[in-house]
């Protein structure tokens, strides 16, 4: 088969996105596939700004369009998304005949693009959802509220009155692209029984998987003073409402007890999260994102690794790809997320759950750990036997291939 991929992130760029697409179309190519990717890449002032194509390895041509406005403001995110998306539709009709068209959300306008590729060239299209959308669009009245000041921030009577037209029909929109799809590609069970309710014609499950811990780490090493060490690896975006964390360290600090939290990642969030705990007497230690290959040493500082998503409901349908590394690595995860990543944990035995954006139970439960180092220790080994039998790359490869082929075969008839 030929394989157009639409995706707003793909390697030598770093984070999960990226990690996902980059592993899956060297397997699909390593299994005699052809794939083309389209993807926005940011240009240096000066540099050419048309489309260039080069090889990511044997079976894999990546279309770069230039990203041409920057900033992680949701305005000008979305008005460079609008600008990408044409760049992505007119690459991919420059990418002649394919078998099956992929378009990867987020970003958003990437469906309308795949879609309307796949109906002008007759080509079968899949949609990848890896986000709870269009169902997050109905939080847009806290999309702007970091957690950092004592009252959460309302919009305007006006604006409240508009956007409570507007979100309704957008999503029934958004779900009607989803439909016309003739597969939707998920990486959570609990969004995939969501997303069949609603009639889409076909619904799978393909996870994201580790993407830097390979194995179990040894146990953490009694701490100097008895410090417990929480790590945080990835976005500093707003469905993650660090804040949260920050906040409960503080708590901590202020009724003495030696929790080190350690946040590593970058962001939309992430000024608003540095001046948070600069105001809050630094109860966090911050730091830009490194790369993969330096994440074990992360983990192996760590006692317990923060898993954190915000109270929303579409919240309840995701899992971040940290979770996985977490499981793997054997490490005492935290997690103060709702929904189906609170099970996964809970059901392995591998950490404990607390409620979001409840920073005194976050803090309480760091204070039971730092006072009793037996609850960091895992109760079994189910965290790292769940990643393999549910998120091993190389089965989850063949089963997105698997799909694909039905999907293009149904096509052909």
């Amino acid at each position: 088969m030929r394989i157009l991929v639409l995706t707003q992130h793909f390697p030598p760029e770093g984070g999960p996105h990226a990690y996902r697409w980059g592993w899956l179309t060297k397997a699909f190519a390593e299994r005699g596939h052809e794939v083309d990717v389209v993807v926005p890449r940011w240009r240096a002032d000066g540099e050419d700004t048309e489309e260039s194509v080069v090889r990511a390895g044997p079976g894999v041509r990546v279309h770069e369009t230039a990203a041409r406005v920057s900033g992680v403001q949701l305005r000008r995110r979305l008005i460079n998304e609008l600008l990408t998306a044409a760049a992505a539709y007119r690459a991919g009709r420059g990418c002649g005949k394919v078998d099956v068209i992929i378009g990867t959300v987020p970003s958003l306008p990437t469906l309308p693009v795949a879609i309307a590729l796949g109906l002008r060239t007759r080509t079968p299209t899949v949609a990848e959802i890896r986000d709870a959308w269009p169902d997050l669009l109905g939080e847009w009245e806290q999309w702007g509220d970091t957690g950092t000041a004592r009252r959460r921030p309302r919009a305007g009577q006006l604006v409240r009155r508009v956007m409570r037209r507007i979100v309704p029909v957008a999503e029934a929109a958004y779900t009607a692209l989803q439909r016309r799809a003739g597969l939707v590609v998920t990486t959570t069970e609990s969004w995939a029984r969501v997303l069949r309710r609603r009639r889409m014609r076909r619904v799978v499950v393909i996870r994201n998987t580790s993407m830097a811990i390979s194995e179990p780490l040894p146990l953490p090493p009694a701490r100097p003073g008895g410090a417990l060490h929480v790590l945080y690896v990835g976005n500093f975006g707003r469905a993650q409402h660090l804040a949260t964390a920050i906040r409960a360290a503080s708590l901590c600090h202020q009724e003495g007890v030696p929790v080190r939290l350690r946040l590593v990642g970058v962001g939309a969030e992430a000024e608003a999260m540095r001046s948070f705990n600069s105001r809050l007497g630094q109860p966090a230690e911050i730091f830009d994102r490194v790369g993969v290959d330096e994440v074990p040493a992360l983990y192996d500082w760590a006692d317990s690794v923060l898993v954190t998503l915000r109270a929303w409901q579409p919240m309840e349908w995701s899992v971040p790809s940290k979770l996985y590394e977490a499981l793997t690595s054997g490490r005492h995860i935290t997690v103060t997320a709702p929904g189906e990543s609170a099970t996964i944990v809970e059901h392995a035995k591998a950490g404990h759950a607390v409620p979001p954006e409840n920073p005194e139970a976050l803090a309480a439960l760091w204070t039971r750990m730092a006072n009793d180092r037996s609850l960091l220790r895992p109760e079994t080994d189910l965290g790292a036997a769940w990643v393999r039998q549910n998120a091993d790359p190389d089965e989850l490869a063949e089963r997105y291939l698997d799909e694909l082929e039905l999907l293009h075969h149904r096509a052909a008839r």
